[in-house]
């Protein structure tokens, strides 16, 4: 958070296609490249890839891809099996698109199987067409379950034309905290449209 606009040089066009990424010890794709000061997008990518079971040593904020930058794209991947985020994301004008994700955070709380936030410049990202089911968090005590969760501010996002399946929340251990499919907490500004929701008990909630 402290170095929102550093720029890792990431290159342009460079990409990680049709990949199996599995087992590893924390994380799986680190996606970076473009420039936020001016927003020059770097167009790298994800693509095709089946990632799973990444989080062996590092259970948190080291996602199946953790996207920074700008302009880059994580497309037609299946991500799974993760005690954390299946997509952690900050910066501008990210596309995520035709992505099927499920069975993740399965042992953290207060989550969202894409999550960003506490940035407000962050801006312009796209999560369209993805295929989100049967996230149900933590089998002893699920709490605070969200498909897409924008944090502490975020807005100015797009999400359309996703399916959402079976993304259930559990107030019954933690009383105080509601929750939703799509979840703004003191957010807000994102157009949430041609979306199907089922069986999901919340499916837009915001805590402003």
């Amino acid at each position: 958070y402290q170095f929102a606009a550093w720029d890792n040089e990431g290159g342009k066009r460079n990409g990680v296609q049709g990949c199996e990424i599995y087992n590893t010890g924390t994380g799986g794709v680190l996606l970076c490249g473009g420039n936020r000061k001016k927003l020059i997008p770097a167009e790298n990518f994800v693509d095709n890839c089946h990632i799973y079971r990444t989080n062996r040593l590092d259970k948190t904020y080291k996602a199946g891809v953790n996207i920074m930058g700008v302009g880059n794209k994580i497309t037609h991947c299946k991500i799974h099996d993760m005690p954390g985020f299946a997509i952690y994301l900050h910066g501008n004008d990210h596309k995520i698109h035709y992505n099927e994700i499920f069975d993740v955070i399965t042992e953290v709380s207060d989550a969202g199987a894409v999550y960003l936030g506490r940035d407000r410049s962050e801006v312009g990202n796209e999560f369209n067409f993805n295929f989100f089911h049967d996230i149900y968090g933590s089998k002893e005590k699920p709490r605070g379950i969200c498909a897409i969760y924008f944090d502490d501010g975020a807005g100015y996002n797009l999400v359309q034309g996703n399916y959402f399946h079976r993304i259930i929340q559990s107030d019954e251990h933690y009383p105080n905290a509601v929750f939703g499919t799509v979840f703004w907490n003191w957010g807000g500004q994102t157009s949430v449209c041609d979306n199907i929701f089922t069986e999901c008990p919340n499916a837009l909630q915001s805590a402003n």
